[in-house]
């Protein structure tokens, strides 16, 4: 990979996977939704994995790798979607949610899908387009508390705000 591409100022892997050719993937460098000092970058389809040198974490505001305590905390959002119940066994097919930071995917963010009560259907970590989704089968809650709808939570990281989305559950 060309010097130029490598972008921040941390080590570079080789290639690690691919990333998705859209608008706002090909030439960017994203943050790990899970690890402050991880960050991705995409060069001609390639995703490459990257870590900030030790004490520095990513700032996705400034898109470079900084000081711990000089970082900047950036905003999440989170869109639940519609999910389908279903009867044998009970549980809710196609949890689903997107994670985006400043209009940006956010890859790697681990999504807790829930109940509106609060207990735990599953989790699931988001791809390099900042959507996951995950299915929960045989779980001990009753029908009634599934329709009511699900909530999908990313609790966040030091550079990165938790966010909420509340997501509905049809019958199939």
């Amino acid at each position: 990979m060309p010097a130029h591409a490598a972008g921040g100022t941390g080590a570079a892997a080789e290639g690690t996977g691919l990333c998705p050719v859209v608008i706002g993937v090909e030439g960017a460098r994203l943050p790990d939704g899970s690890d402050p000092s991880r960050y991705y970058s995409c060069y001609k389809g390639i995703r490459y994995d990257k870590t900030c040198p030790e004490g520095s974490v990513w700032d996705a505001t400034d898109k470079q790798c900084a000081a711990a305590d000089k970082a900047h905390v950036t905003a999440t959002s989170l869109k639940a979607g519609e999910a389908k119940l279903t009867r044998t066994p009970l549980g809710v097919k196609g949890l689903n949610a997107k994670v985006t930071f400043g209009g940006r995917y956010l890859p790697g963010a681990s999504v807790t899908f829930a109940t509106l009560d609060g207990t735990t259907l599953c989790t699931a970590r988001t791809g390099l387009l900042g959507t996951t989704s995950c299915d929960a089968e045989g779980v001990s809650v009753t029908a009634d508390q599934l329709l009511r709808g699900y909530t999908a939570t990313y609790n966040g990281i030091s550079t990165l705000t938790g966010s909420t989305g509340k997501g509905a559950v049809v019958a199939s």
